[in-house]
């Protein structure tokens, strides 16, 4: 968090000669894990000293401070300085890449991952998929599906590298005709088992021996069921009436 006010620098107990940002919280698994603190002034990276407005200086521009992070290789070491405990501290930081990050990045050249299953599509959630949703997918999208992309690390750290899987299409045919789901939409459970992986969604379905898959979705989306027989039957006709070449790419 920037520390432009008077006040909140007094708070931290920080000089007048020093600047800085506060560490609010520490992305699990992250760069800092390890090194850093909620509540430490974050003053330099690797030399580089942060203003209060948590910009940094490159050349003749002020670009802000994790520019510095992002020009590291993935295991550099590097020097942070921070202001803990009333006074300057060194401390070493090893830089890392997040895997769960590569959800918010674009992609390029790079095929996504799916199953289809009874004309059913599922999908990880990431920025690619939202994407499709058009520019104004923060405001378009279903509030959970924008909860899981945007607040969920922040709101529960502990959920941070889970993976969210998104109901987003359904290709109709006679065995789903019926269904009155409005994609997309997170998935919760498929037969009773959590989905947090597309593997996930090929084992629930290919375990179940009972009549009906049933699918439970999160928020108000409530529950859906297919007549697991017909879907079976039906799994090559969908795919080659869709041109699909295979029922899931991981």
């Amino acid at each position: 968090m920037a520390l432009v006010s008077p006040a909140y620098r007094r708070e931290r107990g920080l000089p007048t000669d020093r600047s800085g940002v506060v560490v609010d919280r520490i992305a699990p698994g992250g760069t800092f894990e390890g090194a850093l603190r909620p509540g430490d002034v974050l003053l330099a990276v690797a030399g580089t000293k942060i203003a209060n407005d948590g910009t940094i200086r490159v050349g003749d521009s002020r670009v802000t401070f994790e520019h510095a992070i992002d020009m590291m290789q993935v295991g550099q070491t590097f020097s942070v300085e921070v202001w803990r405990d009333g006074r300057a501290q060194s401390l070493v930081a090893t830089a890392r890449r997040i895997p769960r990050y590569e959800r918010a990045r674009n992609r390029y050249d790079t095929a996504p991952g799916y199953v289809v299953y009874g004309g059913l599509v599922f999908m990880r959630l990431e920025l690619e998929l939202l994407k499709t949703l058009g520019r104004g997918w923060p405001q378009s999208a279903d509030r959970d599906l924008v909860w899981h992309q945007l607040f969920r690390e922040a709101e529960r750290p502990s959920e941070a590298d889970r993976e969210v899987i998104v109901l987003t299409r359904v290709l109709r045919h006679s065995v789903n005709s019926q269904m009155s789901v409005s994609p997309p939409l997170a998935v919760e459970k498929i037969n009773g088992r959590p989905v947090r992986s597309l593997r996930d969604v090929l084992d629930a379905f290919a375990a179940n021996q009972e009549r009906f898959h049933r699918i439970e979705f999160e928020g108000d989306a409530g529950i859906e069921a297919l007549d697991r027989g017909r879907a079976d039957a039906a799994q090559a006709e969908i795919l080659r009436q869709y041109a699909i070449a295979h029922d899931h790419r991981l």
